[in-house]
């Protein structure tokens, strides 16, 4: 999701500086690296009272990994507008919820086709600010509410747009030398629905954790992991042609190397919170997948959430250790 530049910029600094400390304890000891070190933090300090020159630095720097990365919540505002432009959908101008139009070219008489916004520059400074954390202090939310409302409002421009998606992500960790990403995503999405939620809808929640488990295995759950092994390769796939990896022409973000974390949406009812803890799980336990983990998001402080809060980490108490390979990551903590 965009974030205001003064934000980006302290972020950064305070990875660099911590990056430059740390690293000049090991970097100082090895020879021939000691005079490079030492050139690196003389400029840095030369260039302490100019952020555009230490903005110019940090983004030269090569970086590590980026671990919590929401794919939907890593594209820009401005990318999301221009192909809901394309998909012909509406904009409610008074909630800034995108809508998928009835019937082709036809909005609601309270909404606008999405596409105005491109002339019309009211409208598209009010969607960016209702799709990011732009100015998220004038909206009358507080941070917290604004942030975890966004992701509805766009979510018609997200849909078919996977691979798009996924080659904006590694341009953007490319241009700063982000070299590792793990993206977390829904998988198993289809054009009717998430797989293993419809499963988890359909076999219910009886209190019953193996009993439960043996209704989704007979009503097909491992279909879901299928599905999510397709999505994601035909993901990688369109991003490829999009960025000509494999080609002289190859753009740079090629490189970057994409990991991915299951989501379970942890607001939902038990039943779909369990096959989705089930799905995930076992693409992460695949050792052919490129999922590592799965992780329960939505905000801490939804209703669901906090009621079944203990009944989830039942379920994954019990589901672990029938995926020994797979790992659980934490989310964002806001209750704490």
């Amino acid at each position: 999701m965009a974030k205001t530049p003064v934000a980006v910029l302290r972020r950064k600094l305070t990875w660099a500086l911590i990056v430059i400390l740390s690293c000049g304890w090991t970097l100082s000891a090895q020879p021939g690296v000691r005079g490079a070190e030492q050139k690196a933090a003389s400029y840095f300090e030369s260039i302490r009272k100019s952020p555009p020159q230490q903005m110019a630095f940090l983004l030269k720097m090569p970086k590590g990994a980026d671990l919590h990365n929401h794919l939907s919540g890593s594209i820009y505002a401005e990318r999301y507008i221009e192909w809901a432009a394309e998909k012909g959908l509406c904009i409610n101008t008074s909630t800034m919820f995108l809508a998928v139009p009835a019937s082709p070219s036809k909005c609601d008489p309270n909404q606008a086709a999405a596409s105005t916004a491109l002339t019309n520059s009211v409208l598209y400074r009010q969607m960016i600010d209702a799709w990011s954390m732009r100015n998220w202090q004038l909206s009358g939310q507080s941070g917290h509410d604004h942030f975890f409302d966004a992701f509805g409002r766009f979510g018609p421009a997200t849909y078919n747009n996977s691979g798009r998606m996924l080659a904006e992500a590694v341009k953007s960790a490319a241009r700063g030398n982000v070299s590792y990403v793990e993206l977390m995503l829904t998988p198993d999405g289809t054009p009717t629905g998430v797989a293993s939620s419809q499963i988890g809808e359909k076999v219910g929640w009886d209190g019953n954790f193996e009993g439960t488990l043996s209704k989704l295995k007979a009503n097909g759950i491992e279909n879901a992991a299928a599905i999510g092994i397709k999505n994601l390769q035909d993901m990688e796939t369109e991003k490829n042609q999009l960025l000509k990896c494999g080609t002289p022409q190859a753009d740079a973000s090629c490189s970057v190397t994409i990991r991915y974390v299951a989501q379970v949406s942890r607001n939902s009812s038990p039943g779909q919170v369990y096959a989705q803890m089930v799905t995930g799980l076992a693409l992460a336990n695949d050792p052919q997948s490129k999922v590592v983990a799965t992780n329960l998001v939505q905000g801490e402080d939804g209703l669901n959430s906090m009621q079944n809060f203990s009944l989830h980490m039942q379920m994954l108490k019990f589901l672990r250790p029938l995926y020994p390979r797979a790992k659980v990551t934490l989310h964002a903590g806001e209750l704490a």
